[in-house]
């Protein structure tokens, strides 16, 4: 399984970082039939060619404490500071967010396994030139 690390900014606060974000497998097939499409010699797709945002669905892990009280807490801050997620960065890669959503987390180690979703105006990640501005879609998954 391919994992990233992601960054996400945060209109206030200090961004947050997941070391290892890893595409569920639903994404995963979407990204290859996509492919498959693309490189055919015959039609696989119908419509206008334009794609639609859609909701992408990655798994990520946080650290907590022992306790289970602070396994709450890092449950709680981490649904708070989603509330100010405006954009997500993968190696040099953005996407803007409208929406994120944890949902759901399950103890792991020393810590939660959290399942987010994110939705956004444009319909996958893009790649920007030296002043920030949209260039061209650079699909990860």
């Amino acid at each position: 399984m391919t994992t990233y690390p992601m960054t996400i900014t945060l209109s206030v606060g200090q961004p947050l970082v997941f070391n290892v974000v890893e595409p569920q497998p639903s994404d995963i097939e979407y990204a290859d039939e996509v492919g498959r499409a693309v490189e055919s010699d015959q039609q696989q797709v119908s419509g206008d060619g334009q794609q639609e945002p859609r909701w992408l669905k990655f798994d990520t892990w946080i650290t907590t404490g022992p306790r289970p009280s602070d396994r709450g807490a890092a449950i709680g801050t981490l649904k708070a500071a989603l509330r100010f997620a405006v954009r997500a960065e993968i190696d040099g890669l953005r996407y803007d967010i409208t929406r994120i959503r944890l949902v759901a987390h399950a103890p792991s180690g020393n810590g939660y396994r959290v399942s987010l979703r994110m939705i956004g105006p444009r319909p996958d990640f893009y790649s920007v030139d030296a002043n920030g501005a949209f260039v061209a879609y650079a699909p990860l998954w």
